[in-house]
């Protein structure tokens, strides 16, 4: 289920209550296939399907999959299996073979998509969407691995299982499915290719302010603490600022702007709907990235890029971005950190105003060596 069918409440309510009775259907027919013997792991894995119909975040973390296969053998043939809303960031990827769109919408027509042709290996890397492992288990693959998620009730056609575990890294997690193999894994997510920033963008702090998915409103930092982040980071001498976000968010950025004094203005410029591959760009060059826990964080991360990743809801443990000049920060309220899977939350409590506007600037000048 892709990024904006995860917030649709019809879908989710499809997914949760029907989606497990086929499911379950169909694994007791595969069971009886692997016990007669006539569905078994391939001796040769030539073709490999990785399936993400997620976001752009989840999507940037099981790249590092992709350099894994590739490493272990570079003449396997990757496909990864999106939705359209994070497939403009899988297009992007080097590496990978094919990037098979699959619409989420119409699960029929994604069935008849991915039933064209047949791959040894599908790695569903989905943790919780039942739609995901049923066009897994239907897909003609040779074998399914994929996880075991506590609750979720979506394991039960795949032929060999994983837990999906709380306590790891989503990265770890994705790992998993394919150390199952005998396949070493550890590289990071890939780096997508980038191409010159405009030079007046160059070297800018960029600041991302929103979030997508459920409840995306409780991911979000207040935009006082914004404003008067940037003040203050522009009076320590700080001359470019640059927003980013998806090209709805738009008019937001150009509202915020608008709020600020009329001396910061100037300084700060609005790229939210540029194309992926212009932000992409802006963000390889960019002194610091300040996020909140969103698609862009982990494409700033995979990039080399300085982030400053903010968390509320979520934990960095599980979420945070992966990168070797992140620093994520939490907030201090008790009960942040709580979600494991991304949309369960158990509450309404805006855990982002635990983030201070001291903590966030203390952090900016150190990674950015202002006084």
């Amino acid at each position: 289920m892709s990024g904006s069918e995860r917030g649709n409440s019809k879908l989710r309510f499809l997914d949760e209550k029907i989606g497990p009775w086929p499911l379950r259907i169909l694994g007791l027919w595969r069971a009886f296939l692997r016990a007669l013997g006539l569905r078994r792991p391939p001796q040769q894995i030539r073709s490999v399907r990785l399936l993400k119909l997620a976001g752009i975040g989840d999507t940037v973390l099981l790249s590092a999959l992709v350099g894994d296969l590739k490493a272990w053998n570079p003449d396997v043939h990757v496909t990864m299996v999106v939705a359209p809303s994070n497939a403009i960031y899988a297009r992007l990827l080097p590496l990978v073979d094919e990037v098979l769109v699959v619409p989420v919408k119409n699960p029929l027509r994604a069935l008849s998509i991915l039933r064209r042709e047949s791959a040894d290996l599908m790695i569903n890397a989905d943790s919780w969407a039942r739609l995901s492992a049923l066009l897994g288990a239907l897909s003609r693959a040779r074998w399914v691995i994929g996880f075991q998620t506590p609750g979720q009730l979506r394991h039960y056609a795949d032929d060999q299982l994983i837990p999906h575990r709380a306590d790891k890294h989503e990265i770890d997690n994705d790992r998993s499915l394919l150390a199952t193999l005998g396949i070493p894994v550890g590289g990071p997510p890939l780096k997508p290719p980038t191409q010159p920033a405009p030079p007046e963008l160059r070297g800018a702090v960029i600041f991302h302010l929103w979030p997508g998915g459920t409840k995306s409103h409780l991911r979000e930092w207040p935009l006082e603490n914004w404003a008067s982040l940037l003040e203050r980071l522009a009076r320590s001498g700080v001359q470019k600022f640059v927003l980013t976000g998806a090209p709805e968010q738009r008019v937001l950025n150009d509202r915020f702007i608008a709020a600020l004094p009329a001396s910061f203005q100037a300084g700060v410029h609005n790229a939210a709907g540029m194309p992926m591959q212009n932000t992409i760009n802006l963000l390889a060059e960019a002194a610091l990235l300040i996020s909140v826990d969103t698609g862009v964080m982990h494409i700033g991360a995979a990039l080399g890029t300085k982030v400053i990743s903010l968390h509320g809801p979520s934990n960095p443990r599980r979420w945070g971005p992966i990168g070797e000049r992140v620093q994520p920060l939490t907030s201090s309220q008790p009960g942040a950190g709580r979600l494991v899977l991304g949309f369960e939350y158990d509450s309404d409590q805006n855990f982002m105003t635990g983030l201070s506007i001291d903590e966030v600037e203390t952090c900016a000048r150190k990674m950015l060596g202002t006084p």
